[in-house]
């Protein structure tokens, strides 16, 4: 995890990002957020360190994004590392349109649950918070170098 109070911290991330943005399409260096693994056995003893503000708000990934993954599936979220069907919207090679996927039944009944922070009812929302003032503090507590 960075240190993100340490003197330093941007020359580290800079530093992070040189090495391996040659490898992957982009890097997002953020507050550690390890609710989603959170029961893993290796991730137990962090969990409590993790510097992100639990505090569920309105989702607005649901309204700006999708993910596509490799083989053509959209979701709603990008948190599906496996199939999940509440997330699932349809495929790119079938006949729904991104339009159609976007104004859907289904993606109208998540963004109702997330705008009424009922986060709990869903299963990989209950564990994001993704979507909250994480900033705030951390500037509260930044020193200069």
């Amino acid at each position: 995890m960075f240190d993100y109070h340490r003197c330093g911290f941007e020359e580290q991330k800079a530093a992070y990002v040189s090495n391996y943005l040659g490898y992957v399409d982009k890097i997002d260096i953020d507050l550690t957020n390890l609710s989603w693994v959170k029961d893993l056995d290796d991730v137990k003893a962090y969990h409590p360190m993790q510097t992100i503000a639990q505090q569920y708000k309105p989702c607005v990934t649901l309204d700006d994004k999708f993910i596509i993954h490799w083989n053509g599936d959209v979701f709603a979220c990008n948190t599906p590392y496996n199939f999940e069907d509440v997330y699932f919207l349809s495929n790119l090679h079938g006949d729904t349109t991104l339009f159609d996927m976007y104004y859907s039944e289904k993606i109208g009944k998540l963004r109702a649950q997330t705008a009424e922070l009922r986060h709990g009812q869903l299963p990989l929302c209950q564990d994001c918070y993704s979507n909250t003032n994480k900033y705030e503090q951390l500037k509260k507590e930044s020193k200069p170098c």
